[in-house]
């Protein structure tokens, strides 16, 4: 399963369906999906679900679905995003090239298209602006692959410029203020789109990645274990410059984060402690039942999710 703070509601997607729910848990909007590797993003009004190496997706609102894709000859997506402003990217499998990706704006219209023949895409996000597009692309450097950010202008439709993350394969890229963040299992690179300019980098590369939120309002939230193994671990902050703002040590074994607004949650077992991105205790609450998940929400309140069940 998977969940997301949609707006003042909450968004469920589970292998065999896809809903948004209100506070009350009234069913806003549901509609049957059939997914083996169910994936979930939401932008400013709207979620897309995917199936992540199958061939279907489906966007959606409070309302409604608004766009629908399918792939054939066994094609597979293979991901997708939405900006600040419901501008989606998906990237996918393409007959006869080692990828593809596709933009719709806001009204799912398709906006930007493709191809890429020399290097596998992985994934892609549309700015905030809606002016470019950054994709991941895969390549290699003595023997190691790397990650190379091509970066597109929406309206040229030409590649505009690129930027390299050293230090391995990106797992998720996200917004940052106004630069686009680029994370790896070792470091969390910085870029201009604008200028196709690495801006800075934060290396963590003595500690081990367990977590992550890029969904905080000009910060990005990290959950870094100190060993292999163990739950000694700290939860980071870390600004567009790419310099820690704060960090605070975990109390236990951490069960999920999230970021949100000014807000970083951070859900343990037995408790829930909401911090700002200065790592300043702002809420808590040992009311936590069964929850294994929690979604951040922008003023501050946070969903808290548990098996079949959410408040």
């Amino acid at each position: 399963e998977r969940f997301a703070s949609l707006g003042d509601n909450l968004a469920i997607l589970t292998n065999n369906y896809a809903s948004v729910r209100d506070r009350t848990g009234k069913t806003l909007f549901t509609c049957d999906v059939q997914m083996n590797s169910p994936a979930l993003d939401v932008g400013k009004d709207k979620a897309v679900a995917y199936d992540v190496g199958g061939s279907s997706l489906v966007v959606f609102d409070a309302k409604e679905q608004c766009l629908s894709l399918s792939l054939d000859d066994n094609l597979a997506f293979i991901s997708a995003s939405l900006n600040d402003s419901d501008y989606l990217a998906v990237t996918a499998q393409k007959s006869g090239e080692k990828g593809c990706v596709s933009v719709y704006d806001s009204n799912m219209n398709l906006v930007f298209e493709f191809n890429s023949s020399q290097r596998y895409v992985v994934n892609a996000r549309v700015t905030d602006d809606d002016d470019y597009l950054v994709a991941e692309t895969l390549g290699q450097s003595d023997g190691s692959y790397i990650s190379e950010m091509a970066v597109y202008k929406l309206k040229s439709e030409e590649q505009f410029s690129s930027f390299t993350v050293n230090g391995g394969m990106v797992i998720d890229l996200g917004p940052i203020g106004s630069q686009t963040a680029a994370l790896a299992d070792d470091r969390l690179t910085v870029a201009s789109p604008q200028t196709g300019q690495t801006q800075a980098e934060y290396s963590f590369e003595t500690e081990y990645l367990r977590g992550y939120s890029l969904d905080g309002d000009g910060f990005a939230a990290l959950l870094l274990n100190r060993y292999r193994a163990g739950s000694v671990a700290r939860v980071a902050t870390v600004g567009a410059d790419g310099k820690e703002i704060a960090s605070a040590d975990a109390a236990d074994e951490v069960l999920d984060i999230s970021a949100g607004g000014k807000y970083v949650a951070v859900l343990y077992a037995d408790k829930l402690e909401i911090y700002t991105k200065y790592m300043e205790e702002y809420a808590s609450t040992e009311d936590t039942g069964s929850a294994k998940y929690v979604c951040m929400r922008s003023d501050g309140s946070a969903w808290l999710v548990g098996s079949g069940s959410a408040k």
